[in-house]
């Protein structure tokens, strides 16, 4: 099949959701968009479209027809190995765990944001991202993962991506958001302690296998450190949203494994870190 008859179907009646998606889409690669107002429309749309459909993005309208398109998703084969995202405003707990109990694996919160809208469209495709064999065993060998099984480690794959940082780019800014966990493939970050009055602090150095964000996961607290990539480097994102999408003895075993390796990361940082000088 080729690339321009890979068509994305967008079941919605948010005209800028749609915008915003079909501009998203071209940015990506060449997509057709189909357009259904209704999920009973939406069905039409698959059953005529889909060898070709590779991509269902649904808001969420809630209902019999609403329920109706996913039941028609999850029993169809051919339906079910087409990637499904939920369109909604808000995202609880709650929400995640229906999510998951109707096998849909993707969420994006509206109003849309685009940049985010664009990585996480681009990750669920896998457009220009090539989780390798080699990249595979780079993670199954990390400590991290070492109690993991191949398919789990697949099905944490499976909901992030991978990106790639420029020697000199930051990862993570003091002060910022992280709404993902990270793990270093390749290259170097250093993680720095940042005050107004002096030159940022280097409070260590990471490598390969090593994890971004754990703290922020557990904390909810802004970063209070700026992670700088010293050289080129691909670091795979796992998106937290998507933590509460695991089966629940995976999440679990996951949670543990982070608290371990942050109490080990934290006790190495209290040996290590320096105080600023006196300001007095």
């Amino acid at each position: 099949m080729s690339q321009t008859q890979s068509k994305i179907l967008l079941v919605t009646q948010d005209q800028e959701a749609i915008k915003l998606l079909t501009s998203t889409f071209k940015a990506i690669r060449t997509f057709q968009v189909l357009t259904a107002s209704n999920p009973e429309k939406g069905i039409e749309f698959m059953k005529a479209h889909e060898s070709s459909i590779v991509l269902l993005i649904v808001d969420e309208f809630g209902g019999l027809q609403f329920n109706m398109l996913i039941e028609k998703w999850v029993e169809h084969k051919q339906w079910f190995k087409i990637p499904l995202i939920l369109l909604t405003e808000e995202v609880t707990f709650a929400k995640l765990k229906q999510c998951k109990e109707h096998y849909i694996h993707h969420v994006l919160v509206k109003p849309l944001e685009k940049q985010n809208t664009f990585e996480k469209l681009k990750a669920v495709l896998k457009v220009e991202q090539n989780l390798s064999n080699e990249f595979i065993e780079k993670i199954r060998n990390a400590e991290f993962f070492m109690n993991f099984k191949l398919d789990e480690i697949k099905k944490l794959m499976e909901l992030g991506f991978v990106k790639k940082f420029e020697a000199g780019q930051v990862l993570i800014r003091e002060e910022g958001t992280i709404d993902k966990l990270g793990i270093i493939l390749e290259g170097e970050v250093g993680v720095y302690r940042i005050h107004p009055s002096y030159e940022p602090l280097l409070l260590t150095e990471l490598k390969a296998c090593a994890l971004l964000g754990e703290t922020t996961l557990l904390s909810r607290e802004r970063s209070r450190t700026r992670v700088v990539s010293h050289t080129p480097s691909l670091v795979f994102m796992l998106p937290y949203f998507a933590i509460q999408l695991f089966p629940d003895e995976l999440r679990e075993r996951l949670l543990r494994v982070i608290i371990r390796t942050l109490t080990q990361k934290l006790r190495a940082l209290s040996q290590d870190m320096a105080p600023f000088p006196d300001e007095s």
